[in-house]
């Protein structure tokens, strides 16, 4: 199974410095904040306009509902060990696989999310959220 991901948001300069040299897909530098509480968890993600449209989100994540087990969700993204993006040439894709080692995931309650592109699908419903934590994970590009 693979994932499709149209770009990839980093507060790290040189996370788009070598974007695409040491680490498949387009970066653009985006403004990520983390605002933790003491029973909620909410984040932000405020990108440059792209070619592939505004990706920016803002959501808010109750920690008092955190359940720890297995879900369909975590599955999925942690067993998606594929990673497809669009490459700095142009029409080209570059792929990565993601071999994880061990991680802790906890859903928690979705009680904000402000995103025009999930906003765009009219029949998108969110998911399960997840809390990801302890994640030890090594990226390999694939050729």
């Amino acid at each position: 199974m693979a994932v499709w991901v149209p770009v990839r948001h980093t507060d790290s300069y040189p996370g788009v410095a070598v974007g695409g040299r040491l680490f498949p897909g387009v970066h653009v530098k985006s403004v990520v904040t983390v605002d933790e509480g003491s029973d909620t968890l909410g984040w932000s993600v405020k990108g440059r306009p792209h070619p592939s449209g505004a990706f920016d989100i803002e959501a808010t994540a109750g920690l008092h509902g955190v359940t720890d087990n297995s879900c369909e969700v975590a599955d999925i993204v942690i067993g998606t060990a594929l990673g497809l993006s669009p490459g700095h040439r142009a029409g080209s894709i570059e792929a990565v696989e993601m071999k994880p080692a061990h991680y802790q995931a906890e859903i928690v309650d979705l009680e904000h999310l402000s995103s025009d592109f999930m906003s765009s699908f009219s029949s998108a419903v969110p998911a399960e959220t997840l809390l990801m934590s302890n994640v030890d994970v090594t990226w390999h590009p694939v050729d």
